[in-house]
């Protein structure tokens, strides 16, 4: 996922902890593909929308049918 801009509506999840999982809502920093900040909306509601680091971020395949809502 390192080394480019990070699109719109990619499921990731948290490097360290799998469980943890996101929808990205915007890159803060397209231009710093490993030092950037992107906005994640996150799966549950108790954090419902934060800033991460793009070096924490791991990319998650979308399945077929997924349709971005954001």
């Amino acid at each position: 996922m390192t080394g480019h801009k990070i699109e719109q509506g990619t499921q990731v999840r948290h490097k360290d902890n799998p469980s943890w999982k996101g929808v990205v809502v915007q890159d803060l920093n397209p231009l710093h593909p490993v030092n950037g900040f992107v906005m994640v909306r996150h799966i549950s509601a108790s954090m419902p929308l934060c800033k991460m680091p793009k070096s924490l971020l791991v990319e998650l395949p979308l399945p077929k049918d997924y349709k971005n809502s954001y």
